[in-house]
């Protein structure tokens, strides 16, 4: 099992097709800058959620994390990734029992 800065896995996977089912205020959020949203790196990513770089790589490999590609690079939507990160942790509690 792959622990990160967010909380436990869970299964469910996401794929790289994932913006049809956010909700608008998601896909709006904006870094103020140009009014888009703010994109990060896999290696922004993995400073973010402190973990290794290949845990990114392991995560998307296995469909878990959301994420978009660009060419051959990954991006991932800073509000997307703090909601997967939000819902992870309710998944966790919901499972402990608290």
């Amino acid at each position: 099992m792959v622990r990160l800065g967010c909380g436990g896995l869970h299964r469910k996977a996401l794929t790289t097709l994932f913006w049809d089912h956010l909700p608008l205020e998601m896909l709006m959020a904006s870094d103020g800058k140009y009014g888009l949203p703010r994109v990060m790196t896999v290696k922004e990513l993995s400073e973010y959620l402190r973990v290794h770089p290949s845990t990114i790589y392991k995560l998307l490999r296995r469909g878990e994390l959301p994420g978009f590609r660009i060419g051959t690079d990954w991006r991932f939507n800073a509000e997307v990734i703090d909601r997967w990160c939000l819902d992870r942790n309710m998944r966790g509690l919901d499972s402990s029992g608290n």
